[in-house]
């Protein structure tokens, strides 16, 4: 159920990006980047227990539906 919740959290967090005028895929280099600081922020949060800066980085619509302390619980995958 875990796993759920982190695939749910990294692809909400590549979500968030700047949206582009064109429609172009990142670059590799860009791409690995957004990855990392995601699995970062995601174990930042899951060390500390504080969930906030994790869902500032967040999609809106995915901050929308859940708050930090919904992250928290791992209510995510159970909505799913």
């Amino acid at each position: 159920m875990r796993s759920y919740l982190c695939w749910a959290i990294m692809g909400a967090l590549l979500l968030a990006g700047p949206a582009r005028a064109e429609s172009t895929v990142p670059s590799a280099e860009f791409q690995e980047i957004l990855i990392k600081t995601s699995l970062l922020t995601l174990n930042d949060a899951n060390i500390t227990g504080n969930y906030t800066v994790l869902h500032a980085k967040l999609a809106q619509p995915f901050r929308e539906q859940f708050n930090p302390d919904r992250l928290k619980q791992g209510v995510i995958a159970e909505s799913w």
